[in-house]
């Protein structure tokens, strides 16, 4: 796929319909979308291609992302991913992504984030120094959240295959600190919310769906029907034993908890993130146990592609990150 041409200074964008984007490999840099005030970051995210070199052969991966330089009327933005993965190593092989907040473990003391440079809507390299938070954040957020809430519209532009999923990750940590490196952050809570899968990745109650021995309780948040999993074990207790952490903050993995949408895909619009974050921390585990202490912090949303196996296409559009101190 060629390299997109120079992108032109933000304009406002229709409201409505997904824009063309055009995409390109990124993974060596950031893209910025939205006003310079009020911004986003798009991640050309391949942490799980472990094994799996880039290319254009049947045993290798092409993944690709673009931003629209478009802003909406109320600073909405939009992003485009297209992807092709064999089986590989790894489960899930990357998270392409739109962000907005403090990544954990990608504070910065330059005007690169994680060693990349940030590329402006304009083209140009940011020089924001440091470079570690989407400007104009309000994140963090400690709990209990106040308003938290994200609007979006999703379009695939061709069919996918294989298996993945379009889903939200919300990170909590104990302290707002964003910390250099991810392994030393002090994340505590991983959040899922998707709202498209295919191959019945992370599906409900179907064959190659979420783990079944992870399902909790179904419960309606924000006015809407979730079936809530949790990483617990046998006994049906919560720890922070997933992923890994290298036990700077007292932790050598967090707590990773999905709400399942009743019904998916999930329709276009406004989902209310402070009331899934707050109701975490009203449920108790089976060894007594709070999941969450209900003083975390909120310091990143994310909004991109688990892709598995197989390929696809995906613009998410008329994304917007509101909410209040």
């Amino acid at each position: 796929m060629p390299a997109p041409a120079p992108a032109p200074a933000p304009q406002a964008a229709p409201s409505g319909s997904a824009p063309d984007i055009a995409v390109a490999s990124n993974s060596k840099r950031w893209l910025q979308a939205g006003s310079p005030n009020d911004a986003y970051f798009v991640e050309d995210n391949r942490w799980g291609a472990n094994g799996v070199t880039e290319g254009v052969s049947a045993s290798q991966y092409e993944q690709y992302t673009g931003r629209s330089t478009q802003v909406g009327a109320n600073g909405e933005v939009a992003f485009r991913t297209k992807w092709r993965w064999p089986q590989g190593v790894n489960e899930v092989k990357g998270y392409p992504a739109v962000l907005y907040g403090r990544k954990p473990g990608y504070a910065s003391s330059n005007n690169l984030m994680g060693g990349n440079p940030i590329e402006l809507p304009d083209g140009a390299v940011s020089q924001v120094a440091p470079a570690g938070a989407t400007p104009g954040t309000i994140l963090p957020l400690q709990m209990p959240v106040q308003s938290l809430k994200a609007k979006y519209a999703f379009k695939h532009n061709a069919a996918p295959t294989g298996q993945g999923q379009l889903a939200f990750d919300i990170w909590l940590q104990s302290t707002p600190d964003q910390g250099h490196g991810f392994t030393a952050a002090s994340i505590t809570h991983e959040i899922m919310i998707p709202l498209s899968n295919w191959g019945n990745y992370g599906g409900h109650n179907v064959p190659g769906g979420r783990n079944p021995g992870w399902f909790d309780h179904t419960a309606t948040i924000g006015g809407k029907t979730y079936h809530v999993y949790a990483t617990k074990g046998s006994d049906g207790c919560l720890r922070y034993d997933f992923g890994g952490l290298n036990g700077a903050h007292g932790k050598s993995g967090w707590k990773m908890i999905a709400f399942v949408p009743a019904v998916l895909p999930a329709d276009p619009g406004e989902i209310d993130l402070a009331a899934i974050i707050n109701y975490v921390a009203t449920r108790t585990d089976r060894c007594g146990e709070r999941w969450a202490l209900g003083r975390e912090y909120v310091t990143s949303i994310e909004l991109g592609v688990e892709p598995v196996v197989g390929t696809g296409d995906i613009t998410v559009y008329d994304f917007k990150v509101s909410g209040a101190r």
